[in-house]
């Protein structure tokens, strides 16, 4: 049986918490960036892929449950 790893989550968590630490003037500014929330949906973005890859791991341990989803709340 093949085991997922947990190694592409560890990457990303720390390839977010770079981007989330770069200081406000790193990050370019544009009118419709607030238009459209756009710093909201990246956050949204990271951390529900945050969740999602440190989820592949524990779902593949019960294979009867790897097939449902179980949304993140």
């Amino acid at each position: 049986m093949h085991r997922k790893s947990f190694l592409p989550a560890i990457v990303w968590l720390v390839t977010i918490t770079f981007l989330l630490l770069l200081p406000g003037t790193e990050i370019p500014q544009e009118k419709w960036f607030h238009k459209i929330w756009l710093d909201k949906w990246a956050h949204l973005a990271f951390f529900f892929l945050l969740v999602y890859l440190f989820e592949l791991p524990l779902l593949s341990k019960r294979p009867g449950v790897a097939t449902k989803w179980f949304p993140a709340i």
